[in-house]
């Protein structure tokens, strides 16, 4: 195995293949002109016969130009999203809940600012003491 610098990777690998000397394997990102150049083979002729179909149609369609294919695609970075509905079910609960205790929150703080009974008796508090406090009077 050679590994080329970077720097001046894309001269080298193509001093070697007009030379002559062309690498089994090769790693690169820009090889649009060098397959201009038709310094590429087609990956058909030289992979396995069956080899194109185990590969995923993706990859294979990325390593190709103008309908022919030259390199395959070796690694990818997969983003996919798959919802767990059971989650999703049980967080929208949650939420629910959520809402009805505020609502239930602020429909006692507001009774508790309310005065209520009549003449001199009146008395402040939470939802349940003000139940109470009218069902004393």
């Amino acid at each position: 195995m050679q590994v080329l610098d970077w720097n001046d990777f894309d001269a080298q690998v193509k001093m070697a293949l007009q030379g002559g000397s062309t690498p089994d394997v090769l790693q690169t990102v820009g090889y649009v002109h060098k397959v201009a150049d038709d310094l590429f083979q087609r990956a058909e002729e030289v992979l396995f016969p069956a080899a194109p179909d185990r590969f995923v149609d993706a990859f294979a369609q990325a390593g190709g130009m103008d309908g022919a294919r030259y390199g395959i695609r070796c690694v990818s970075s997969t983003r996919v999203l798959i919802p767990n509905e059971k989650l999703r079910r049980r967080r929208r609960r949650r939420r629910r809940r959520r809402r009805r205790r505020r609502r239930r929150r602020r429909a006692g703080e507001e009774l508790g600012r309310h005065q209520i009974g009549c003449g001199a008796r009146q008395e402040e508090g939470p939802r349940r003491g003000l139940v109470r406090a009218a069902a004393r009077s």
